[in-house]
């Protein structure tokens, strides 16, 4: 015993100078004799690289030794290491059963670690019921992980009726989670501000929760300060701050905010407009799959950006994006596949990835998918197809889309309303800056009467109406997920 407590008073500087040599002596001659709480700190220092170099094996070593002799603690850290694969082969099954150990003994952070392996599934079955008992237990004890693990199952509903008395127990249990400066429950609370989750929105208070994990260097904290700055919300707009802190969230790894710091440095945005360092942190980001990234390159090759044109790069780039189900790359991989460039050209797969982009909604998809219908490239003709994609498009703005489906109504002509329709959608897409539909409208209205134009023109109004309203509610469920 005496052994140990020299070991410690070395180690904290008490008594004695700091020194940690001394400090894992006297703590190797007490843990040579069994003693277990020696035998975890030795495994402490290893594993931190405390006063030695850190070897995660050796730590492993020291923590089995403790954790067999039944120390909490190092049954914890031995969950940690086999839940990491440090020192050890990776074993969710063996971290869980080395979290439950150390949980039964009402070790805090493990029942949390344990709480979050049944919620999961991590390691054996999952069981939103006894991941919300784990998480009580810990809670109990105040851990904050667990109040906001907790808090989030009474949000999201898992294991629980979703309903607004349980939202009000979530957000005041990842509110207490705030309460010792927990990182991850501030960027949450502050998510639950900025979207309105439960609560009216509240900007500048989620300014406030995501400021103070920033400050902490919390990345995903970082990266909505950026947000919060570029949009404008809550804040000042301000791309210079906003470049700030994508940069810190960059540098700590974080996809996304490397992706937006790559668009700033693409648009000169917030600073020097740099399209070398853009392309640098599109590749990062498009390492880590980030598939708006992996987009981002693919134009950047497509269009020669501050790099050499080379199509196959291109391609490649639009392929892994495609494979994520980013619609916009699967648009530009099928147009590639349609003009042969940056490999074969195949009209089959351009329809494919056409037809998936289409199906997400991609307006200029569908609109591609039209015409091809319309003129049986790479399908049978089928003018119903061709009209139903044209009019899904349309009804986003797209003015082209809006100019082929006045086409179809104007050619086909076996309706009484038929001109008005064409003429309503060609006021639209030459509102829109379609040439051909600003050529075609006084041709048309040549053989209308003056109630058939004076009708148009209203359903004309009408569309417009409509079709802003569907805009701006698009984009607003846009910008909702890129929150999160």
């Amino acid at each position: 015993m005496s052994q140990y407590t020299l070991g410690m008073m070395y180690q904290e500087g008490q008594g004695f100078p700091k020194d940690l040599a001394a400090a894992r002596k006297w703590f190797r001659k007490a843990a040579d004799q069994g003693f277990a709480p020696a035998q975890y700190r030795l495994g402490e220092m290893y594993e931190d690289g405390r006063g030695v170099i850190r070897n995660y094996l050796t730590a492993y070593n020291w923590y089995q030794k403790a954790a067999e002799q039944g120390l909490d603690l190092a049954q914890f850290r031995l969950g940690l290491l086999y839940q990491k694969g440090y020192g050890v082969a990776l074993n969710k099954a063996q971290a869980r059963a080395w979290y439950q150990k150390a949980a039964e003994q009402g070790h805090a952070l493990a029942q949390t670690m344990l709480g979050r392996m049944w919620e999961t599934g991590q390691g054996g079955a999952q069981d939103y019921a006894a991941a919300k008992n784990w998480y009580e237990k810990a809670a109990a004890q105040k851990e904050p992980g667990a109040q906001t693990a907790l808090g989030m199952l009474y949000l999201t509903g898992k294991g629980l009726d979703k309903n607004a008395e349980n939202h009000a127990i979530g957000i005041e249990l990842i509110r207490k989670g705030t309460q010792g400066g927990f990182p991850d429950a501030q960027v949450i609370l502050g998510d639950i501000y900025d979207r309105g989750w439960g609560v009216a929105p509240d900007y500048a208070e989620a300014l406030n929760w995501f400021q103070k994990a920033a400050d902490q260097g919390n990345r995903e904290a970082q990266f909505r300060l950026g947000l919060m700055y570029a949009a404008g919300r809550g804040v000042a707009q301000d791309d210079t701050i906003a470049r700030k802190w994508y940069q810190k969230a960059a540098d700590q790894g974080y996809a996304k905010a490397q992706l937006n710091l790559g668009v700033l440095y693409g648009t000169g945005k917030g600073g020097e407009q740099n399209l070398r360092e853009a392309i640098k942190w599109f590749e990062k980001a498009a390492a880590q799959q980030d598939p708006m990234a992996q987009y981002k390159l693919g134009a950047f090759y497509e269009h020669g950006i501050g790099i050499a044109q080379d199509h196959a790069i291109a391609r490649s780039w639009y392929q892994k994006a495609a494979e994520q189900a980013f619609a916009e790359a699967q648009y530009a991989l099928g147009v590639c596949y349609y003009k042969g460039k940056g490999g074969e050209k195949n009209v089959t797969e351009a329809v494919k990835w056409v037809k998936r982009a289409a199906n997400q909604g991609l307006a200029k998809a569908q609109t591609f998918l039209g015409i091809l219908y319309r003129k049986g490239d790479g399908v049978d003709p089928d003018l119903d197809e061709a009209l139903k994609w044209f009019r899904k498009s349309a009804y986003q703005g797209d003015a082209l889309a809006q100019h082929n489906l006045a086409l179809l109504y104007a050619r086909d002509h076996s309706q009484p309303d038929d001109d008005i329709e064409a003429y309503a959608w060609w006021t639209l897409s030459a509102d829109g800056g379609n040439p051909d539909a600003k050529h075609n409208l006084p041709i048309l209205s040549s053989r209308m009467s003056t109630d058939q134009i004076e009708l148009a023109r209203k359903k004309a109004s009408d569309l417009s109406s409509t079709i802003k309203k569907m805009v701006n509610n698009k984009q607003s469920m846009k910008k909702g997920k890129e929150a999160l």
